[in-house]
């Protein structure tokens, strides 16, 4: 028996496919700058594969294809790859401990330790919607560059020499990573020795988009810590271990910040230029800048504890 499949729907389904990539690259910086995310309307229509909005990664990364097919053939509506990549095989590298001079006391001397860390944000403009008005801006004040500079300052405190860089990299909201990288290529070129890099974020929820990205901690609201590793290079087990080892150090000090560790298969987030680079989500857009801001000085307690396992003899 021989099915015929009407040329109408073969075009469909092209049409459908260029439509994404035009609104990956010409509609997501607009996006940004108006606080409008055009996904949520389209998801209306074809929930099945506009299902989530812009994120971290970019329109074109979620089409999910066998999400359109599960309309029409039910065997693939049963289909659903995990976001999430589990990680089957445990990390030859254990975390580092915990347990290792916590400040849970203000008034508790400040760590000293050697390192030098490295601060960047490959989406400069993302900002908190009940501080800025808007999802992202150019104003960098009320973006995540305020939360490197938390982390820098409480660092610098510490004796911790810090690098924060603040280049503007999502102009071009799909070439991000690419710009970052070359970033974060001068940051190690400039400064060999980097114990820790960071990428800074937060993060976009679209279910309890608050609550997912909030805790209560010593009675004050916080944007909650949540990192993503990209495991499409041959070395990521070395940024699992570092996520891991801040991961854990967090939920002693502060239980209930961490939202875990989340590994993506289909992108390196520059991870694959240094074992120690990390990618850190504090706080959502429905945060505000304040919260994100709390969030950013607990997370910079428990890298202050992570270095200072990295000296042990201090």
């Amino acid at each position: 028996m021989k099915i015929a499949i009407k040329p109408a729907i073969i075009l469909g389904l092209c049409m459908l496919l260029l439509v994404s990539l035009l609104l990956g690259q010409w509609f997501a910086p607009l996006s940004m700058t108006l606080g409008f995310d055009p996904t949520y309307l389209l998801s209306w229509g074809a929930p099945a594969v506009f299902y989530d909005g812009f994120g971290n990664r970019g329109l074109s990364a979620q089409v999910e294809p066998w999400r359109l097919l599960g309309l029409q053939l039910p065997a693939f509506a049963a289909l659903e790859l995990p976001e999430e990549v589990p990680v089957i095989e445990p990390s030859p590298l254990e975390p580092v401990s915990p347990g290792l001079n916590q400040p849970t006391d203000p008034e508790a001397p400040a760590i000293k330790v050697d390192g030098l860390v490295g601060i960047y944000h490959s989406h400069t403009t993302e900002s908190f919607i009940s501080t800025a008005g808007v999802t992202h801006t150019e104003n960098f004040d009320k973006t995540v560059v305020r939360l490197g500079m938390v982390i820098a300052d409480s660092l610098t405190a510490r004796g911790i020499d810090v690098v924060h860089d603040r280049t503007y990299h999502d102009q071009i909201y799909s070439e991000s990573y690419r710009r970052s990288a070359e970033t974060l290529k001068k940051m190690k070129a400039s400064h060999p020795g980097f114990n820790l890099i960071m990428d800074v974020h937060r993060d976009s929820v679209r279910s309890n988009p608050r609550g997912a990205t909030t805790a209560r901690i010593n009675g004050r609201e916080a944007g909650m810590i949540m990192f993503i590793v990209g495991s499409r290079h041959q070395n990521w087990r070395e940024n699992y271990r570092v996520a891991m080892s801040l991961d854990a150090i967090i939920e002693e000090m502060y239980p209930g910040l961490t939202r875990g560790v989340r590994v993506y298969s289909f992108a390196t987030y520059n991870q694959d230029l240094h074992p120690q680079s990390i990618l850190v989500e504090i706080g959502g857009d429905h945060n505000t800048l304040e919260e994100a801001m709390y969030g950013a000085e607990l997370f910079a307690d428990a890298v202050a504890v992570y270095l200072e396992g990295l000296n042990p003899e201090r």
